[in-house]
């Protein structure tokens, strides 16, 4: 069995879907070994914590004591990380969706939201 969140960003990897052998976030479609719990292929440095299972009379138990280490492919920083310099005049809002949507893992953009808030907030000006 393999941890329910996400290396991501905490994603719940356990509301994900089984593509194969793969368990796949709903967030940002990370991608987990159900078994090994490693990452898809090129990727298998990233693994979220597996434990054992055992299954006695129809009950399932999970040994807690068990979990293996989650651990993170390094990574180059993202371009957006840099940091923010901020130059006088007015205030400047950008929105951009990181999220992946599409209609396999539909998911509301937060920062699609914001946008449509401020828009109807500055029409009333």
């Amino acid at each position: 069995m393999i941890s329910g969140a996400c290396n991501h960003v905490g994603g719940p990897l356990g509301r994900g879907t089984l593509e194969g052998d793969y368990v796949t976030c709903p967030w940002h479609q990370w991608r987990f070994h159900r078994a090994t719990a490693k990452g898809e292929p090129g990727y298998e440095e990233d693994a979220v914590p597996a434990f054992a299972i055992k299954i006695e009379n129809g009950h399932v138990f999970i040994d807690l004591n068990s979990g293996t280490a989650r651990t993170h492919k390094k990574r180059e920083p993202h371009p957006l990380a840099r940091p923010s310099e901020r130059a006088p005049g007015p205030v400047r809002v950008v929105s951009v969706s990181t999220t992946a949507m599409d209609s396999a893992y539909p998911r509301r953009s937060t920062s699609e939201r914001l946008l449509e808030i401020r828009l109807k907030k500055r029409a009333r000006c």
